[in-house]
């Protein structure tokens, strides 16, 4: 496998509302390892909604009020990603949490247009991707698992397909 580096990300929110983020997990890759995580909770913006996704994630109105807002920690964030390419499971999601959370608060200096989508590589929701790629995936919907579970996932498939057949060719001379 070529080495390759990206950051993975993952956030869930407290509302639909895709400014509502609440939670944030980061997993840099350098040389196709896992090399730093990052998690945080984030209080999330106000839009006046009464429905919650806590049945979701788990996480409640009480558990964020006290934590850090998306302005508060986007320069941790900005400094981890730096100018690597970022990898989501739904870029429709993840990618328009991060952009409308920095246009809310008017942030810039994060370039999030050089992204991948691990769901539109392999069309499946994030828990049966892992289930058919032999990834555990053990607190689903934890941002920093889901971020975790999409690094791996990405990882996988980009192994060099040769590798592949060599090792099933393998597997079957031995059964010979």
């Amino acid at each position: 496998m070529d080495n390759i580096d990206f950051v993975s990300i993952d956030f869930e929110t407290m509302t639909p509302e895709l400014t509502s983020a609440c939670s944030v997990g980061l997993v840099k890759v350098i040389n196709s390892k896992i090399t730093q995580k990052f998690y945080s909770l984030i209080k999330p913006m106000p839009d006046g909604r009464c429905e919650r996704n806590t049945f979701v994630h788990g996480l409640t109105d009480e558990m964020v009020m006290d934590a850090p807002t998306f302005k508060d920690i986007f320069p941790i964030l900005r400094e981890f990603i730096g100018d690597l390419p970022l990898v989501c499971h739904n870029r429709a999601t993840d990618m328009n949490i991060i952009t409308r959370c920095m246009d809310y608060y008017n942030l810039t200096g994060l370039q999030t247009s050089n992204n991948v989508d691990t769901l539109e590589l392999f069309g499946k929701n994030l828990k049966a991707c892992c289930e058919d790629n032999g990834i555990i995936l053990d607190n689903h919907h934890d941002a920093l698992a889901d971020a975790e579970a999409c690094a791996k996932l990405y990882l996988s498939s980009i192994k060099p397909k040769r590798n592949r057949h060599r090792s099933n060719l393998n597997q079957r001379l031995c059964l010979l």
